[in-house]
């Protein structure tokens, strides 16, 4: 009887639990890797950095530690060390324990950051590049071309939902058609990126009257977006191999090489602004247009005149990039010869050089993408 009554007990409780009836308080949370365990992330903050964990999707219950301070659902780094953030995730109720590490600095901090809404919601995000940000040729039914709001970097700025407008091109879109990074003495109507980050007065801009030094010091964020016109004009990937040069400079004057304006950008933003998040992203495939351009074996461009190759400008980004912190999304492969590079190829681009809508979209997605990717929470 009572072998009767145990096996008639489970029955009833097998039942309950598949029909949502009876919930085991004791079960543990499977975290994301699937592991029974309470579910466990990692957050990465700078000294000074806040985290609104509300726009992620997640309430605060309660937090512990010396080194981050909650005001409801708004996580703020005070201190370095690490804290634990309880929070509950409204989606499905769950439980989640948050690691908050905290960072001396930003460059302490290096490309740990997430790039989500808690990171930068009502916050300002900057960016520098060329004609391809500037939205040049991207929509052939509007004025000249150009449109600002289709952009990568305008989609992202409203994903985010960032308190700057990605389309005010005088504090936050400073990027500019026919632009290096690089010092160019002759070439480039424009002024350089390395010219731009060193400016200490308004400058005249292609007839925009810009001031980045006052919008770098008040930047969260800030996306180096470059290459395309450097590789066009024959400036190398570094110095080696070229006498003279410098991968270290210390004026912009002296930035001749991929590597070191990359750099002089870097080093001098973050002097700037030590808080400074930055976000690198290599330059694009594109259309040979040169007679010094030319297909490599597997597709790759070169320039014949410095025997470099647009995967060459990438490594040397990627390198810069890691050794000072910055995040790095190579999107270098996202366009290639049968998509981008090759004539009637006119899906993502017009001309072979500059995204349209369809390009800029794909362009945004696969950035956001890869960012959600290198994200803990």
């Amino acid at each position: 009887m009572k072998k009767l009554l145990s096996i008639v007990c489970l029955l009833i409780i097998v039942a309950c639990v598949f029909c949502g009836c009876v919930k085991d308080p004791q079960k543990p949370i499977k975290d994301d890797d699937g592991d029974d365990e309470t579910m466990k992330k990692q957050l990465h903050l700078a000294v000074g950095d806040s985290y609104d964990f509300y726009a992620q999707g997640y309430i605060v219950d309660d937090y512990d530690g010396d080194a981050v301070i909650c005001d409801g659902n708004v996580a703020r780094a005070y201190a370095v060390g690490t804290s634990i953030v309880s929070t509950t995730r409204m989606s499905d109720g769950n439980s989640v324990e948050v690691s908050v590490i905290s960072y001396e600095d930003a460059a302490s901090l290096g490309d740990r950051y997430n790039v989500d809404k808690g990171m930068f919601k009502g916050k300002n995000v900057i960016v520098f590049g060329d004609s391809i940000t500037d939205g040049c040729l991207l929509d052939p039914f509007s004025p000249n071309g150009l449109n600002y709001v289709d952009t990568y970097y305008a989609k992202l700025c409203r994903f985010l939902q960032t308190a700057n407008d990605p389309t005010d091109l005088l504090n936050s879109n400073f990027a500019c058609g026919a632009t290096t990074m690089s010092y160019v003495p002759v070439g480039p109507p424009s002024i350089s990126g390395v010219e731009r980050v060193a400016a200490s007065a308004p400058v005249n801009d292609n007839g925009r009257i810009r001031n980045p030094a006052v919008n770098v010091t008040e930047a969260d964020l800030c996306i180096i977006f470059y290459g395309t016109n450097d590789f066009a004009y024959s400036v190398p990937a570094s110095a080696v191999g070229h006498s003279g040069l410098t991968d270290l400079p210390t004026r912009p004057q002296d930035a001749l090489t991929v590597k070191g304006a990359l750099y002089y950008m870097l080093t001098t933003l973050r002097q700037r602004n030590p808080r400074l998040k930055l976000l690198v992203l290599p330059c694009l495939y594109r259309r040979i247009s040169q007679s010094n351009f030319a297909l490599t074996s597997d597709m790759d461009i070169i320039n014949t005149d410095i025997q470099t190759t647009l995967s060459d400008y990438t490594a040397t980004m990627r390198e810069v990039s890691e050794q000072l912190g910055a995040k790095f999304v190579d999107w270098s492969k996202l366009f290639n010869y049968e998509n981008f590079g090759k004539e009637g190829a006119s899906d993502y681009s017009y001309d072979g050089l500059h995204p349209n809508i369809a390009g800029h979209q794909l362009m945004y997605e696969f950035l956001l993408d890869r960012l959600e990717e290198t994200n803990t929470l």
